[in-house]
């Protein structure tokens, strides 16, 4: 048997081309090694593939599996050490022949690897290439390859989460892989979907049962059953995310956030839960509506309104609407509140509820036209009608936002009817708990106004449903807020609320009060009264510190004895701070004068100035000269007179400029608050008008009802005027004829 020829001495590049198998295998080997002993992803190993990426397109294809699953194999060394552009060069050419021979190949170890390129491929820069390259394959007329794209795309959401790799692009595909008659692929589809179901709940349903049989809806949902509740966990992270990550754990072994974040949660960098609403296809409902429907809906008679509004029902129960000019449904669902048939009146709220849940925030222009009237309706104690009217009030909330709904909350908790009292309460107490931000103060006062009153009311439900209330507001705005707003109720009031408070679930927090700097430690601003020093402007020098000498003994000569030495101005270099000894000397039985401490802070050498004390004993002149060196202008004279000309103008032109920015700030305030209110007075005003509105809207409605019913009356009275005068004629002739008769018979007699 003669010696195997030694391929270690034909170049690499040569190999790879080589008609030997073993010499391609040789040199991916070759490949392996030097990938793994690289010094970075600018290595020169990587230069070849990243020049011509054609290259692993011919590798992952080699005819001879053992050689195959050594070049794919190396092909995950060389995206794992070759950094982005390792992914970004080669995804285009490489990603869908590794799928046709690696994914597709009996080899589990081919299989595997070629999964884990596809894996790392994502994992370096985005998943959409990879999933749009993939895509072509599910529709490929081998059956065995569609399955294993298939798995490829359930490994890809298993371990990188729907979020990160959105399956809009296969949506629509799922129903097909159902139907396709190999049971490989059929059970891929279905592994598929359960995971899917994981990451995107009941949102799935929509899209993909209703194209199935239903003997696969039934396994299907035998299946979901089984894992409701799991909470999906993104496995591998995306370059971005491992960047994101290791920052936090830097930032956070640093002090930077304080220690209030996790440094190894992934849920505190990127929301992994999809939405599944995004993927379900909008449908037109308004050209699914009868062109009968508006008439049918305005009938004196309740079952064609019932059947009018059964028909809308129908049109409008889907996931997804799309967008339309619905203001004359949403005002004609607004009238029927008002029906005095109960069957109509649920029927409206179901299909408010279908209506405002399938164009989410859509819906927010019709609000106010349907908010009011369905509040209004909730004297109704009916339990099927009342949970009608709640779900179509959850649905609008949902649509809107927290304030938008506040002012019609707030002005049916005053209604008369203590039903609509309490029914109202209930909607805010679901709004408060699901709301995520914290309302705002003159929002906060309003419910807390009105829910005091509610306490105060006579009936028992109504006084539970304001107490539940205030302790939710107190859950979320905070217990010591909520201190002054109680006062004055009774012990027995307050304790109920402070038992809903601790029974309280709430999205929304209250804030944290902001951490007070330390005492004597330097910050940005000083925060004080003082005046500011001339060391904290800017691009100034510190000011200087009178030093002051005491003399040295009391004579006979003087009050004060020796006349005292000039007071010299020692000017501190920036950031330093002068702790050296006074020259005044220690009190003794003598009479000398007590050293002086110096300032420990240096906002605060300003004004700590030697007051002496003329050895204990207390004298008009003492408090006079203490007085006169315990004052800030004189030391700021003193000081700015050791200052030169051009320090002194320089200090003086950033006062002026400090009053200046100061004045500016008063006035930026002051507009911001007329802005603010003028805000506020145009939101009251567009509220009030849309209520108007509505009410004129309302009130049309109620005209042009009538003005059919007079119509009506009056084509009616016409025809019995019609039938009458036809009476009279009859009549009339008949007279007539009666007379002629009786002529006759008078003649013949």
């Amino acid at each position: 048997m003669s010696d195997e020829p030694d391929f270690g001495t034909i170049p690499l590049l040569d190999r790879l081309n080589h008609k030997s198998w073993k010499a391609r295998l040789n040199a991916y080997e070759e490949m392996k090694t030097q990938f793994s002993n690289s010094a970075n992803d600018r290595d020169e190993c990587f230069c070849p593939f990243l020049d011509d990426p054609t290259i692993y397109q011919k590798i992952v294809a080699d005819s001879n599996v053992a050689a195959q699953e050594a070049g794919i194999s190396s092909l995950v060394l060389f995206l794992e050490f070759g950094g982005p552009q390792a992914s970004i060069k080669l995804r285009s050419v490489v990603v869908q022949p590794l799928a046709e021979k690696g994914l597709a190949s009996m080899r589990a170890g081919t299989k595997q690897a070629s999964l884990e390129a596809i894996l790392r491929f994502i994992e370096l820069d985005t998943p959409e290439p990879i999933l749009e390259g993939l895509f072509p394959l599910l529709s490929h007329k081998v059956p065995k390859l569609v399955a294993a794209t298939t798995l490829a795309y359930c490994e890809i959401f298993k371990n990188f989460g729907a979020k990160i790799a959105s399956p809009r692009i296969i949506i629509k595909t799922i129903p097909k892989l159902f139907g396709h008659p190999d049971k490989n692929v059929r059970a891929e589809a279905s592994a598929l979907t359960i995971e899917l179901y994981r990451w995107l709940g009941d949102g799935i349903k929509s899209a993909i049962l209703p194209d199935l049989k239903p003997v696969q809806q039934k396994e299907l949902e035998e299946q979901f059953i089984k894992v409701v509740g799991e909470n999906p966990e993104q496995k591998r992270l995306l370059r971005h995310q491992k960047e994101e990550l290791a920052l936090a754990e830097l930032n956070s072994k640093s002090g930077a956030n304080g220690g209030s974040e996790q440094p190894g949660s992934l849920e505190s960098k990127t929301e992994l839960q999809a939405d599944p609403f995004e993927f379900v296809e909008p449908v037109n409902v308004l050209s699914k509506i009868p062109d009968n429907f508006y008439s049918l809906s305005r009938s004196t008679k309740w079952k064609e309104r019932k059947e009018a509004l059964e028909a809308l029902y129908t049109a409008v129960n889907t996931p997804k609407i799309q967008d339309g000019d619905f203001h004359e449904l949403a005002a004609t669902l607004a009238k029927c509140m008002k029906d005095a048939n109960v069957q109509v009146v649920t029927l409206a709220a179901n299909s408010l509820e279908f209506l405002a849940g399938g164009l989410k925030s859509q819906f927010a222009p019709y609000k106010a036209i349907v908010l009011g009237p369905t509040l209004e309706r909730l004297k109704e104690k009916k339990p099927s009608i009342a949970d009608a009217l709640n779900n179509a009030l959850d649905a609008i909330y949902l649509s809107a936002s927290f304030s938008d709904c506040l002012d019609d909350i707030l002005e049916y908790l005053a209604h008369k009817t203590p039903q609509v009292k309490i029914g109202t309460a209930n909607f805010l107490i679901r709004c408060l708990k699901t709301v995520r931000v914290v309302p705002k103060k003159s929002e906060t006062s309003a419910i807390n106004e009105v829910c005091l009153k509610l306490v105060g009311d006579t009936q028992e439900p109504v006084r539970a449903a304001g107490q539940e209330a205030l302790g939710i507001m107190m859950k979320i705005i905070g217990e010591r807020e909520m201190k002054s707003i109680l006062d004055g109720l009774e012990d027995l009031r307050k304790n109920k609320i402070y038992e809903f408070y601790e029974k309280a679930e709430v999205v929304a927090k209250p804030e944290k009060p902001m951490a007070q700097p330390p005492i004597g430690r330097s910050t940005g601003n000083i925060a004080s009264n003082k005046r500011p020093a001339v060391n904290a402007l800017p691009n100034s020098r510190r000011a200087v510190r009178p030093i002051i000498t005491t003399p040295k003994k009391l004579g006979p000569g003087s009050i004060l004895g020796e006349s005292p030495r000039p007071m010299a101005a020692r000017a501190a270099t920036p950031g330093s701070i002068d702790n050296s000894e006074s020259t005044i000397p220690a009190p003794s039985n003598n009479g000398r004068l007590s050293p002086t401490r110096r300032a420990t802070s240096p906002f605060k050498e300003e004004s700590a100035v030697s007051t002496p004390s003329l050895g204990g004993r207390p004298s008009l002149m003492n408090n006079r000269l203490a007085q006169r060196l315990a004052t800030p202008t004189t030391q700021v004279t003193r000081a700015d007179a050791s200052l030169s000309a051009v320090e002194k103008a320089e200090l003086v032109a950033l006062r002026a400029e400090v009053e200046t920015l100061r004045a500016e700030k008063t006035l930026h305030q002051k507009t911001m608050s007329e802005f603010e209110s003028r805000v506020n007075q145009n939101q009251i005003d567009t509220a009030r008008l849309l209520r108007e509105i509505d009410d004129l809207q309302v009130k049309n409605s109620q005209l042009v009802d009538d003005h059919t019913r007079d119509v009506l009356a009056l084509k009616s009275r016409e025809t019995q005027l019609t039938r009458a005068s036809s009476d009279l004629d009859s009549a009339n002739q008949k007279i007539s004829k009666l007379r002629n008769d009786l002529e006759r018979l008078t003649t013949k007699l």
